[in-house]
């Protein structure tokens, strides 16, 4: 199954041995090496002194509906895993960043994108600059950063949406 960033946003996340809503979906963090869901962070009141996160390693399952960990020891403090406290402090979300071609052709903004759901792969970006609206598939990704995302030259990577093509 094929959900997007903004249908994961704010979904619970449930403990199935528990049976306790451990929290909703607050950001999606990304691994910038497998271009995969890292973690997700969960969200807490205002006066909570730390981030907490479920690691995709204690995703049993994602629904259009709800996360699904096994127990609340899936939720975890984010000084407990370096390498996500990395991609946080990298700003590794997946959203905002700018995308370019390798000879340097601004192509716009990522505004959203697709997971596949059980490996927690990101398959394509969706980047919206003024009146177009492009679908670059992550195949195509030659860096990825907090701040931008460059990809091949190849046109073929790159889909442009209906809205674009009625403007030429």
């Amino acid at each position: 199954m094929i959900i997007t960033y903004n249908q994961i946003l704010h979904l619970p996340i449930f403990a199935i041995r528990d049976q306790a809503n451990l929290g909703r979906v607050s950001e999606i963090i990304i691994d910038n090496n497998k271009l995969s869901i890292a973690a997700l962070v969960v969200s807490s009141s205002w006066l909570a002194k730390s981030i907490k996160v479920v690691p995709s390693t204690d995703m049993i399952e994602l629904l259009k509906e709800a996360i699904l960990v096994s127990n609340e020891t899936a939720k975890i403090d984010v000084e407990e895993i370096p390498r996500i406290k990395k991609y946080i402090k990298s700003r590794l979300y997946g959203l905002g960043q700018k995308v370019f071609t390798e000879k340097g052709r601004y192509l716009g903004r990522v505004n959203d994108f697709m997971v596949e759901s059980t490996s927690l792969e990101i398959k394509n970006f969706y980047v919206k600059h003024l009146f177009f609206e492009r679908i670059i598939s992550s195949s195509s990704v030659i860096e990825f950063t907090g701040r931008k995302i460059v990809i091949k030259d190849e046109l073929k990577s790159i889909l442009v949406s209906e809205t674009a093509n009625a403007l030429d």
